[in-house]
């Protein structure tokens, strides 16, 4: 299930609006189900293709065959509390950490 306007006529023109310097920003939700337990957050993750945590990797997993796995996993983790995960697609790598961009902005890139 995506999240859009009242119209799902599948034009997602609705979701962008402009920044001050005429860029485009855009916000697109889409809901999906895991086979893990919930938080009691409204989402759970909030995905940003093409950026990642670097050096505050707490749990490399090899072999993830994909990413909704690694969340799954991330939610599921009993031995750290897991608050972001990345996905390698390339290596089918799942890595875990304890830090967020938001508690380590300069190793988000």
């Amino acid at each position: 299930m995506e999240s859009n306007s009242a119209d799902d006529s599948g034009d997602r023109s609705d979701l962008v609006e402009q920044d001050g310097g005429g860029r485009r920003k855009v916000s697109y939700f889409k809901k999906i189900c895991l086979q893990a337990p919930a938080c009691e957050k409204a989402w759970i993750f909030e995905r940003v293709p093409g950026y990642e945590l670097a050096g505050y990797d707490n749990r490399v997993t090899a072999n993830v065959p994909s990413r909704l796995r690694c969340q799954e996993i991330c939610l599921e983790a009993d031995d750290l509390p897991c608050r972001s995960a990345e996905y390698v697609y390339a290596t089918r790598t799942c890595r875990l950490s304890t830090e967020t961009r938001r508690s380590q902005p300069a190793a988000y890139r």
